[in-house]
């Protein structure tokens, strides 16, 4: 045969009435042969002359049951399958033709029936995949007298296709067929069939299917015909029976049984690696490797602190001595400044009303106060004014901690000073040596006008620039206060951690599976529960996911609340650092030209970042110096602080953290590599048991298909409901003549009657002869009547005409 096991190749030639397509909701397995698409079935044969096609006429026949009887008729009009012969010529023997369907899929155990007509051909039936065909039903044309049958069959669950064979024999291939194929959820039990089949198997097919066929082929045809019965019949005890044999095999072999304890002690080696690993770890926090981490870290906000110290370690010694030689005559200057503007406009307003009045009286009388008042105090301001400029101009600092420029973006600041105490000089002079009244005031307005534009460029300039170098001071004070905030508060988040989480007690529930795992190893190894006992144990549906849950649990908390916040604690001052050491640098740069040159590149050279400083996990809260001091390297000569910032700081500062931060890192990483590497072994370890348990449910389990690989039922019946007995029995002896039977005594006493009435009767002739000679002649007429009587068994009187008496006295005697 041709098809889709190991030694078969299906041919993919499609039936002439294919060529239309066909749907792909109407392929399959079942089909009533009624369209032209066939669902999808395709054929091949031996001989070229033989065609599967479509009945095209009418054709009326009796459909038989399994139970022999027709109960129906049915017309068949372009509706059946027919095996045609093109040539009409002699079949050969064992030629064979098929018809093929497509493969689908059988999610549940299914039956399978079909209609079939044969006289001269015999159809085998097959199921076939990818891999393999499978024998399903033989069916011999003996007997079948050419009329159609329906035939049941059940299949398995599963993805495969069915295969209907014709054999040919040495008679005609008229009178074959297949019709309505049909596949049904269920086991067939239909009325009058024992396995659920439409056909049974007499000796004559047994015999057959033993010579041509295999021993598969018998088995297979075999178990199909009794896997029902088998399934049907005291499968519960033949289950349990099954399992106590498994069971026992379990311990009895020597590689299952040290498997199943190898797979208990992995748990139990799992679970005690991870606690134990954790324990090392957390177990004494204060000391754990954990805690060190966190405590280095703070060790480096340290060094950022102790760096920033270092590099403005004078910034208050500068602001104190603002304080005490410029702060208060920059004060005054700026209050005068402002008073002056205030009091000039106040003068140019008045002017212009004057003005405006022609010189009024009363108006003029004012202009003369307020010019007074103006003079008085532009007088003081002047002098003020004039006061700072000389200091700036012509004397030494006081101190060393005073900026020798005041003044970075406004190069002629002190000149302005001057020109701001001259401009107010000329004002101060024109009020108080001009008259103003009559035709002076226009001129003297005039001259204050021209005055007081002057004054108030100068005051704008000199106001800017008086107060940049404080401002500037200002700014990097409250940046170096800010910075230190946020380093402390780094450095008080280690107060913090490791309270929120209690080894002792997220161990605890681990610890407790663990003690389950090693009382069941104790109790499977002296066989004080049954293998399904300790697999029941790890069922993924019940306890397992209680046991995994615990073990999840325990991990994730570690790395919640231990593992996460270290690892952004990490990050955030590694990032936080970096733009704080490059932003202090940076401000160095800009503040360093209001003193000496290289007045903070000195000081930024005895900064330890420059070390590369690594971790010291012995002493946490201490630094080990790798000796590559890069500021060394990198500048040997003196550059000042704003070249440096731009060409080398922001790479030195990225290495010395990254050199610091990276063992850190690498440190916890491996820590939760670790833990999570032990948790994933044990739950390798739960899930081998899980496949453990499949294949074990897998073996437990009795279905169609273990039936038919390891089970065959045949029944041994007698050929005529009838048998013969022979029995030879002994003859009579001595013995057995005296122990008579209650038959003999009878026997004994009919005897004795006989002779009594054979006696009576003769001595009644002889007294008749010794009568006399008249009463003879009647004595002959009654001895006439007597031997008309005939006694039968029963006491039943029967005469010579035939008729019967039960009793003597009912007989018509005739008497003299």
């Amino acid at each position: 045969m041709e098809g889709g096991g190991p030694g078969y190749t299906l041919e993919t030639c499609k039936l002439e009435a294919l060529d239309v397509g066909v749907p792909a909701q109407r392929v399959g397995i079942a089909c009533s042969f009624e369209d032209e698409c066939l669902c999808g079935y395709t054929y091949t044969s031996d001989n070229i002359n033989d065609i599967w096609l479509q009945q095209s006429v009418e054709e009326i026949t009796a459909v038989i049951e399994e139970n022999g009887t027709s109960n129906s008729t049915e017309a068949h009009v372009n509706g059946f399958m027919k095996v045609k012969r093109l040539i009409e010529q002699k079949p050969l023997p064992h030629h064979k033709t098929y018809l093929i369907s497509p493969q689908q899929d059988v999610t549940r155990p299914s039956c399978l029936s079909w209609k079939y007509l044969t006289s001269y051909v015999d159809i085998d039936i097959y199921t076939y995949t990818d891999d393999e065909v499978r024998p399903l039903v033989a069916i011999m044309h003996d007997g079948q007298e050419g009329v159609w049958h329906k035939a049941y069959a059940n299949v398995p669950i599963g993805r495969y296709g069915v295969i209907f064979q014709v054999r040919f024999g040495s008679e005609s291939v008229e009178d074959n067929g297949i019709d309505d194929v049909i596949l049904t959820e269920g086991v067939c039990w239909k009325k009058g069939s024992r396995f659920g089949l439409g056909l049974t198997m007499n000796i004559e097919q047994y015999e057959y299917m033993r010579g041509p066929q295999s021993d598969a082929g018998i088995k297979a045809a075999l178990s199909i015909l009794s896997v029902d019965n088998i399934l049907s019949q005291g499968l519960d005890k033949l289950t349990e029976k099954y399992n106590d044999a498994l069971e026992v095999r379990q311990r009895i072999e020597p590689e299952v049984f040290v498997r199943d304890l190898t797979l208990i002690r992995d748990i139990a080696k799992s679970y005690t690696r991870l606690r134990q690993f954790a324990k090392t770890y957390l177990g004494d926090f204060e000391k754990s490797s954990l805690a060190k981490l966190w405590i280095a870290s703070s060790t480096l906000v340290n060094i950022f602190k102790r760096d920033i110290e270092i590099l403005f370690d004078d910034l208050s010694s500068q602001m104190r001595a603002f304080r005490i030689h410029y702060e208060t005559d920059i004060k005054l200057v700026e209050r005068y400044i402002v008073e002056m503007n205030n009091a000039l406009q106040e003068m140019e307003q008045l002017f212009e009303f004057t003005l405006e009045t022609d010189g009024e009286g009363r108006f003029a009388h004012f202009v003369g106060v307020l010019s007074s008042n103006v003079v008085a105090k532009g007088t003081i301001a002047c002098r003020i004014i004039r006061q700072f400029y000389d200091e700036l101009s012509h004397s030494r600092p006081a101190s060393s901690f005073l900026p020798r420029r005041y003044t970075l973006k406004y190069d002629d600041c002190v000149p302005r000073i001057k020109v701001l105490s001259d401009s107010l000089g000329g004002i101060i002079e024109t009020l108080s040596t001009r008259p103003i009244a009559g035709s002076n005031l226009t001129n003297v307005t005039s001259e204050y006008r021209l005055g007081l534009a002057e004054f108030r460029r100068a005051s704008v300039y000199v106001k800017q620039c008086i107060a940049e170098y404080k401002d500037r001071m200002y700014a990097v004070f409250g940046w170096k206060s800010k910075a230190l905030r946020e380093a402390d508060d780094f450095i008080e988040q280690s107060s913090f951690f490791g309270e929120t989480f209690n080894f002792t007690e997220e161990c605890r529930i681990v610890e407790a599976d663990e003690k389950e795992v090693d009382a069941i190893l104790l109790k499977y190894s002296y066989a004080a529960i049954s293998k399904l006992d300790y697999l029941r144990h790890f069922d993924p549906d019940e306890q397992t996911s209680a046991v995994v849950s615990h073990i999840k649990t325990f991990t994730n908390r570690i790395k919640h609340r231990l593992t996460d916040p270290l690892r952004e604690r990490l990050y955030n001052i590694r990032r936080t650092l970096k733009t704080k050491y490059e932003m202090g640098m940076r401000l160095a740069g800009q503040f360093e030209p209001y003193f000496e040159p290289f007045y903070y590149y000195q000081k930024a050279q005895d900064m330890t970042i420059w070390r590369v400083p690594l971790m010291n996990l012995e002493n946490p809260d201490r630094v080990s110096d790798t000796g590559r001091e890069m500021w060394k390297i990198w500048n040997r000569e003196q550059v000042d602080t704003a070249t440096f910032v731009k060409q080398h700081a922001p790479k030195y500062i990225r290495e010395g953290l990254n050199t610091y931060c990276q063992p850190l890192q690498k440190t916890l990483d491996e820590f939760e590599e670790q833990l999570f590497l032990d948790q994933d072994r044990l739950l390798n370890s739960l899930n081998r048991v899980h496949k453990e348990q499949e294949r074990y449910l897998t073996k437990r389990k009795i279905d169609h298909k273990f039936v038919l690989d390891n089970f065959l039922n045949i029944d041994v019946y007698f050929a005529q409901l009838k048998h013969q007995n022979v029995k030879q029995m002994k003859a009579y002896d001595v013995t057995q003549f005296l122990g008579g039977s209650v038959i003999t005594v009878f026997e004994l006493l009919d005897l004795i009657v006989f002779h009594f009435l054979t006696n009576l009767v003769k001595k009644a002739e002889q007294d008749s002869k010794a009568s006399t000679p008249d009463e003879k002649p009647a004595l002959k007429e009654n001895e006439a009547c007597i031997d008309d009587l005939n006694l039968r068994y029963g006491g039943v009187y029967v005469t010579q005409n035939g008729d019967e008496y039960t009793e003597k006295d009912d007989y018509p005697y005739t008497t003299t």
